[in-house]
């Protein structure tokens, strides 16, 4: 098995800092005890751009199939979504992170056990938290400057994303504590306890939700997604920032077919 730190030097990476392995399946407690490390094969490396870039995930590796195959990928376009009798979410976020890392891809939080949040009697243990730009999912057919994901997993092993939507304005003052204190590409740097998982919380919890995957490879399905309705702001500069100290690019994945997933949310839309 690999470490954390081999797995983040590797890239060997799913949704937000989880190992997971070509063994998916439709039911996320067998897919999720059945991941195993996977590695990038031959010469070409998955990325962002050029022949290792996302129209190419699949070819890269027989493990990364999935990307091409997957009935229920992400991201999408956030459109089309019906009001929900949704339970509320809870969080229970206390600690803070243990330690920063860059993989080349994005620069992963990381987080001990104790943060947690429950939805419909279900409780997800966060793992770790990174950051896209531009954003992943849109809204409306709307990209927005930048995406922050925090990826949780039950005990059973079935994987659960919160995601939080930053639209382009003022600096986010807790992206830019994490920039500060980010490695440069494959190296690690303690996290300063000011990014304690809580400071992601937004006032409103209101959210989307629809049943998607990891969104790098190898595209791990099924993954609940959780996408807050109340959005940030962060600076081109910010943006910009974090692409330079990670794959020099853009860092998100193209918008995926829907194939007639239902989206609904909870909370009151402006």
């Amino acid at each position: 098995m690999y470490s954390r730190r081999q797995v983040l030097r590797t890239g060997v990476l799913g949704a937000a800092g989880l190992v997971v392995g070509a063994c998916a399946s439709n039911d996320s407690t067998t897919a999720a005890n059945a991941y195993t490390p996977t590695a990038d094969t031959g010469e070409v490396k998955w990325g962002y751009s050029g022949a290792g870039g996302p129209a190419n995930w699949a070819d890269l590796s027989l493990e990364y199939e999935r990307c091409r195959s997957g009935r229920m990928q992400s991201p999408i376009d956030i459109t089309g979504y019906t009001p929900g009798d949704l339970s509320p979410l809870r969080f229970s976020y206390r600690s803070e992170p243990t330690e920063l890392t860059n993989n080349g891809h994005a620069i992963y939080l990381h987080y001990p056990e104790g943060n947690r949040f429950e939805f419909s009697g279900r409780t997800y243990e966060l793992d770790a938290g990174h950051f896209h730009t531009p954003s992943e999912h849109t809204l409306d057919g709307e990209q927005l400057a930048a995406e922050l994901h925090l990826v949780h997993r039950q005990s059973s092993g079935g994987l659960a994303v919160v995601g939080f939507l930053f639209r382009l304005g003022d600096p986010d003052p807790r992206l830019q504590l994490l920039l500060d204190s980010a490695p440069a590409a494959g190296g690690a740097a303690g996290a300063p306890a000011d990014l304690y998982a809580g400071r992601w919380v937004p006032s409103d919890l209101g959210f989307y939700m629809y049943r998607g995957s990891t969104t790098t490879p190898p595209c791990v399905e099924p993954v609940e997604w959780f996408v807050m309705l109340e959005t940030g702001t962060v600076s081109q500069e910010q943006a910009d920032r974090w692409q330079e100290m990670t794959a020099g690019g853009p860092t998100n994945r193209p918008i995926q077919p829907r194939n007639d997933r239902e989206i609904v949310f909870s909370g009151s839309r402006s």
